[in-house]
């Protein structure tokens, strides 16, 4: 499976001010929770309203500039992580890095970007429900406009989870070492993302494979793309058995850490690729959808 970059409109949290196109923040009121899981929030989950940090002019105009689609002589290719030369993957890692390290906007450039996805919008409208899809698709494509920002040739690579949920220690996938993404089994301490630090008092990226949740199947990808229409595989009337969204989150889980919890998950690396590879079951989705129309 290999997945390409479609240019499509949707809808996403944005006006233009002064001319120019400026990235805001709808106020909604929401609670922290974990995929997955609607509990009352604790002690120890994230308050949404931590996450709510004033935009500098400096922010707006960057994040602003993310925002555009690929022409048509510029074609990208999403491959799966595996799939990546030494040299790709290093110029994936090394872009990653300098977003971490460009101080030029609030917090750094890679988790401004993540922030994104903390905010209270992004709970109230990117979750549980029919644009979990389209607004995880625009959010991966402003990092990877971000990432090709410092290296120019970068894409996001998907990371097929079938193939691991195949195996029978997937915890001890070669995704899950320094060379890739780094370790499962606690903090990260090394290869490209070794001792990062999560914003707003969350300390060092960590993992803790297996300890809950599970792996997507090729069972429930072929379920998702047995269905026609996008109520049909989407929050709030799809059934558990068909849902992306659900299933993906049960990958969330599974990994732990950061990236259980929907406020912080995207202040971890591996959040992209695993966005990517529910991008590209959506892709096939729609594909299916236009043949079935003609």
């Amino acid at each position: 499976m290999r997945c390409s970059i479609e240019s499509k409109s949707f809808f996403i949290h944005s006006s233009v001010v002064n001319g120019k196109k400026k990235i805001v923040a709808t106020e909604v009121n929401s609670t922290a929770s974990s995929f997955g899981n609607t509990r009352p929030k604790t002690a120890a989950e994230p308050k949404s309203g931590k996450f709510e940090i004033p935009l500098s002019s400096a922010d707006q105009e960057w994040l602003g500039s993310l925002l555009y689609h690929p022409n048509e002589s510029d074609i990208r290719l999403r491959k799966e992580y595996r799939q990546l030369s030494e040299k790709e993957r290093g110029d994936l890692n090394v872009a990653f890095n300098l977003l971490k390290n460009d101080t030029s906007v609030s917090l750094n450039k890679y988790d401004l970007l993540a922030n994104i996805h903390a905010r209270s919008s992004a709970n109230a409208n990117a979750h549980q429900g029919p644009n979990f899809m389209g607004w995880h698709r625009v959010f991966l494509l402003m990092m990877e406009n971000a990432l090709r920002q410092k290296v120019k040739t970068v894409t996001i690579p998907y990371w097929d989870v079938t193939l691991d949920e195949a195996m029978d220690k997937p915890y001890s996938s070669i995704i899950w070492s320094p060379d890739f993404i780094g370790s499962g089994d606690g903090v990260i301490k090394k290869g490209a993302f070794g001792h990062w630090q999560t914003q707003f008092g969350y300390g060092n990226l960590m993992r803790f494979l297996g300890g809950q949740g599970k792996l997507m199947s090729k069972e429930n990808v072929e379920d998702i793309l047995s269905k026609s229409r996008l109520g049909e595989i989407t929050n709030p009337a799809a059934e558990k058995k068909f849902n992306i969204e659900e299933i993906h989150n049960d990958v969330h889980v599974w990994i732990g850490g950061q990236m259980k919890t929907i406020e912080i998950a995207a202040f971890d690396p591996i959040f992209y690729p695993l966005h990517s590879f529910t991008d590209c079951i959506w892709t096939e989705f729609r594909e299916q959808q236009k043949a079935k129309r003609n």
